[in-house]
């Protein structure tokens, strides 16, 4: 997958998502917990937003503009965690 976002923790979010489940993940904001990870320059932090399928970017995004992203993806909202594993930056999604 091409990086399409100007953050590269950003980026490396979505490659998860996609490796992990098989998902898009959607933004919805940055939830504190916040690490400056030097090595990459990233500013790292948990997020919350939507796991959905790829077929469903066009419907989500859609429901963004209309603002019912959360009347029709609420099974969807995911907590983004991360933490290292063998000084390796991981994150791990959790429903909400």
């Amino acid at each position: 997958m091409k990086n399409s976002n100007q953050d590269g923790y950003l980026d490396f979010v979505t490659q998860e998502a996609l490796r992990i489940h098989n998902k898009l993940f959607m933004l919805d904001t940055g939830e504190g917990n916040d690490f400056d990870y030097t090595e990459k320059g990233w500013d790292v932090e948990e997020l919350s937003g939507w796991l959905i399928a790829p077929e469903q970017r066009d419907r989500f995004i859609l429901c963004r503009r209309n603002g019912t992203e959360d009347e029709y993806f609420e099974n969807n909202r995911v907590w983004v965690n991360w933490y290292f594993e063998n000084n390796k930056l991981s994150v791990s999604f959790s429903r909400l």
